[in-house]
Formats: structure tokens, C-alpha cells, sequence
């Protein structure tokens, strides 16, 4: 059986115990019914984004927050890499979830790695040719933090390749307060508040700024259209406020050119 490489995940002090407590019983949950379908949208996306760099995924490979693998499973039996590490931050993700949708896909052992962890915290430099963050980022409580660890893990002239919703530049703090403030229901399973969990509808204007903060020598933001809301709950405000987005950043080739930013 496959080794899980373990990051430790709990050591990170920006994700939120609840948000861990809650993918853990949302893997479960999945591994249970067998829920290993991939996200033929989400595909659709990573190829558009290779259309605009005028490259396919090569090389060496992280997925952060990769729920069940589909993507990493996609480029491991259909583009020319190395390897792809697969990363999680719950052990029912990985060890359930994940390692069954690769024995069920039949991916050679040699083409993956298992890895237990936060974005927050990537314990490895310059090791990556991309980084792909599919419906990620948005649950990262310190997106500046995460950004900066893309950066630093990717090899000069790497590529950050992410779709995440986002909300406009004018959207007024309220909306979030009212949003921190509010209960949901999260597929059935949990009742939480969302204040104790990650779910972070950043600014287009953040993203923009996190990505030029950390060093990235080119950022492409594109909106994407006819893609539907991934969050059911955020149209009960009656705000058209949410966006979707395809995120490209490009690394340069000088791996300390992070420009002056305030700490």
C-alpha cells in the first residue's frame, strides 16, 4: 500500500479546526457512496488554461485541496509528467477517498504521491513545474499566506493554475459580515457557523493583490461565464456579487524578485 506523505495539516495555525472537522466528514461521506466522478467543467478549465500559456501540464505536479483526485488522476494518465503530489488536509480524503480513486483508475504507483497537509505550509522549495488549485483557494483563511507558499514551492518560471469564485471589487464589508454571521447547512451533513470554518469569498481586487505581493511576474485573471454558483447559500443574500474566474500566475525566472510590500 502507498505511503502517505504527512505534512501535518493540524500544525497550521490559519485553518480553522472546523473546517478540517468538516472535509473530514465530507470524505467519509463520499468514500462511503463511492463518489470518485471527476469534473468534466473543471477539466474543460485546466485545457483552457493550457491553450493561454501555450503549454500543456508537464514536469513535476502539486494539487492543492484536491477533494477526490479527479484532476490529478486526468493529467497522471493524459499529460507527460513526472509525478503529481495529490494534497489534502483530512486523512479520510487521503486515505480513503483519493487512494481509492487512483486504484480504481488504475494509476501507476510511480506517477503519484499521497500527501497529507495545508497549503499554508508546503515544506518543499522550487519543486514544482505547476501548482493546481481547483476550487481551492477560496478556503484558505490567509490567502496572502497561501499564495506565498504557491510561490515559493514553484520552480522559476512555474505556473499556479486555479478556478476559484470571487466577488467584486466593490462588494461592501457587510456582505461578509452577514455571510461570517450565517448558519448553513453543508450537504446534509453539518449545521456550522460559518465563522468557524474557511470559506472565504475574497475580492477580485485580493487575489489580484496577493499574486503581485508574492513575487508572481504575470497574473491572468479571467471571468468565466455560464459557469453556475458553487455555493447554493450565498444567492439567499440576493446579491448578483459572486463571479467565477480561471486564475493563471506565472512565476519569473528569478526566484527572489518578490517586489516591496508591507508586512
Amino acid at each position: 500500500m502507498k505511503k502517505i506523505i504527512d505534512w501535518r495539516p493540524k500544525d497550521d495555525p490559519f485553518t480553522k479546526e472546523g473546517e478540517i472537522l468538516l472535509h473530514e466528514k465530507i470524505h467519509e461521506q463520499k468514500s462511503q457512496k463511492g463518489l470518485f466522478r471527476n469534473n468534466p467543467n473543471r477539466i474543460r478549465q485546466l485545457i483552457k488554461a493550457e491553450k493561454i500559456i501555450g503549454k500543456k501540464i508537464n514536469g513535476k505536479v502539486l494539487e492543492i485541496g484536491a477533494g477526490n483526485g479527479y484532476m490529478s488522476i486526468y493529467i497522471a494518465k493524459n499529460r507527460e509528467i513526472e509525478q503529481v503530489y495529490v494534497l489534502e488536509c483530512t486523512k479520510n480524503g487521503v486515505d480513503l477517498l483519493i487512494r481509492e480513486n487512483f486504484i480504481k483508475n488504475k494509476v501507476k504507483k510511480n506517477k503519484y504521491e499521497l500527501v497529507l497537509g495545508s497549503f499554508n505550509s508546503i515544506p518543499l522549495i522550487e519543486k514544482f513545474d505547476f501548482v493546481l488549485a481547483f476550487g481551492a483557494l477560496h478556503h484558505s483563511a490567509n490567502l496572502q499566506r497561501t499564495i506565498d507558499e504557491v510561490f515559493k514551492t514553484l520552480k522559476p518560471g512555474g505556473y499556479l493554475i486555479a478556478q476559484e469564485p470571487y466577488t467584486n471589487d466593490n462588494t461592501q464589508n457587510n456582505f461578509f459580515i452577514e455571510m461570517k454571521n450565517k448558519v448553513v447547512s453543508v450537504q446534509g451533513l453539518i449545521e456550522i457557523k460559518n465563522e468557524l470554518r474557511d470559506d472565504n469569498f475574497y475580492r477580485k481586487c485580493e487575489y489580484l493583490t496577493a499574486s503581485y505581493h508574492a513575487g508572481f511576474e504575470k497574473v491572468i485573471l479571467k471571468r468565466l461565464i455560464n459557469i453556475k454558483r458553487q455555493i447554493s447559500y450565498l444567492l439567499k443574500f440576493k446579491k448578483h456579487l459572486t463571479n467565477n474566474m480561471l486564475l493563471i500566475l506565472n512565476k519569473g525566472n528569478i526566484s527572489n524578485s518578490t517586489p516591496n510590500r508591507w508586512k
